[in-house]
């Protein structure tokens, strides 16, 4: 997927040098409603439920000021939004036995999360203390990596998990410890790799990594 995103490189820049064309996020985000990631993340499909928050993502980056500015006055219904639309996908959807062909809200939902996450690091930074900012910043540093890496790991951990433990992929998201290490493993892992490459690389392993 991200080869895809590279390829269209060119057209993100024009984008971002033209404000206007921000304004096709409403029709991305629609369009990520109804077309789902599949479960075999099938490249083409994947690439276009992810490219409203890839453009969104650089919208947020682009204009943070003018982004904070309006979460402020409107957080307290982005929560009310962003809860709703996981109340609707793990409850209610579930309990009434919904088709899964129905709108796919999680991938909204989550993008609304992490603009107030962005928000909240923004307005509490002050109170965030030293620790958190170091190994927030290896995040941030990071994070291009940790993106381009993690599928990677979570194909090799679903693999394990199932092989020797027989637990499908559901049931080892669905199970706090298992899904607190699995996030452990495609978050280390990928920074491991990442600072090995850094290590022996030096400035060249972004061209393997991005970073």
């Amino acid at each position: 997927m991200i080869s895809l995103y590279y390829l269209l490189a060119p057209a993100f820049i024009w984008i971002d040098r033209h404000p206007k064309a921000y304004w096709i996020i409403p029709v991305l985000l629609l369009v990520t409603l109804y077309v789902k990631r599949t479960p075999e993340n099938y490249i083409i499909p994947t690439a276009v439920h992810f490219l409203s928050v890839y453009v969104l993502g650089m919208a947020s980056s682009h204009y943070r000021e003018q982004l904070f500015v309006v979460v402020k006055r409107t957080w307290f219904f982005l929560i009310l939004i962003s809860t709703s639309l996981i109340v609707h996908e793990t409850l209610i959807r579930t309990k009434l036995y919904l088709p899964e062909e129905m709108l796919s809200v999680n991938t909204i939902s989550k993008a609304i999360f992490c603009i107030l996450l962005m928000y909240a690091f923004w307005r509490f930074d002050a109170q965030i203390s030293d620790f958190y900012h170091y190994y927030l910043g290896i995040l941030a540093d990071f994070s291009f990596g940790i993106f381009f890496l993690h599928g990677y790991f979570s194909k090799t951990y679903f693999s394990i998990m199932y092989r020797y433990f027989g637990m499908d992929s559901f049931w080892v998201q669905a199970n706090i410890p298992t899904f607190l290490l699995l996030l452990l493993f495609k978050l280390m892992g990928p920074i491991l790799v990442i600072y090995l490459l850094r290590s022996t690389l030096q400035k060249r392993s972004r061209y393997l990594v991005g970073c």
